[in-house]
């Protein structure tokens, strides 16, 4: 068998030249859920009642076969709902993602806050080759912003042919409300490099970031159609502190939100962090 040279991901702070990249990762990973939505919606009793009333409409009034509200209303109802679930993710990719006009100012102007990207160089590996810690494999190595600088002095990294693209995020943030508790947000990984431990990766960043910066909790809203990253917060210590219902699209789906928290075991109170 052919051996290769792992690819290699790089969880860094973001800078400027990301920001086209980090727009359409983030655009691509809110759009990613719209089927998870839709299917939830389907399973809410608006979507039945709007079905009942639209045939009962089209049979008693309209005069319309039976058989024909029976079978096309549940599909036209289901197309509709669908088509306003995708138009609101796509409001709220493009339009609503207000502290993503200005990552820098929002993210990168205090030493309490950050925002990172995970990096690629290199083609994507086939899946079931990632180690147990999720660190080291023979097909995918994760490495720090600190050790890529060093491996990349001459620019064998950058420089060596290997394909370039920003695969996930996360950025953290100060509570409101309290100094000493962070905010986990824009958790967001390229559909095509999910299950390789990217998503991981970046929390153990964020974690360790929090640390080394005296927090004494980071918190989370992840909601039910993000089962997925949900467990893999969870794995990662995070719990579920209250659940709450969130209505969408003119209140007439309520989807249940978890806010979720981890304790942190802050080191010190300096500045430097090993990224």
């Amino acid at each position: 068998m052919e051996n290769r040279d792992p690819s290699i991901v790089v969880i860094r702070p973001f800078r400027p030249h990301d920001n086209d990249d980090v727009q359409k990762l983030i655009i691509e990973s809110t759009m990613s859920s719209v089927n998870q939505f839709f299917i939830k919606s389907l399973t809410r009793e608006i979507y039945f009642q709007t079905v009942i009333m639209t045939a009962a409409i089209m049979f008693i009034f309209l005069g319309l076969p039976f058989y024909w509200t029976l079978i096309g209303v549940p599909v036209v109802m289901a197309l509709l709902f669908y088509l306003i679930i995708r138009s609101a993710h796509y409001y709220k990719a493009h339009y609503l993602h207000y502290d993503l006009k200005d990552i820098l100012t929002t993210y990168l102007s205090s030493d309490k806050t950050c925002f990172f990207v995970a990096e690629a160089y290199g083609p994507i590996p086939p899946k079931g080759h990632i180690s147990r810690n999720h660190h080291q494999s023979s097909s995918i190595a994760f490495i720090s912003f600190a050790e890529f600088q060093t491996l990349d002095r001459n620019g064998s990294i950058s420089g060596s042919g290997r394909k370039r693209e920003i695969i996930g995020t996360i950025g953290v943030c100060r509570d409101n409300n309290s100094a000493v508790i962070a905010w986990a947000r824009r958790m967001s990984v390229a559909k095509s490099w999910r299950g390789h431990g990217v998503g991981s990766q970046l929390i153990d960043t964020v974690i360790k970031f929090c640390n080394n910066r005296a927090f004494v909790a980071i918190e989370l809203v992840t909601t039910e159609c993000h089962d997925t990253a949900r467990k893999l917060y969870e794995k990662k210590g995070f719990e579920t502190k209250q659940l709450y219902h969130k209505n969408f699209y003119l209140s007439s789906l309520a989807i249940t939100m978890h806010f979720m928290t981890f304790k942190t075991r802050p080191t010190y109170k300096g500045t430097a962090v090993e990224l």
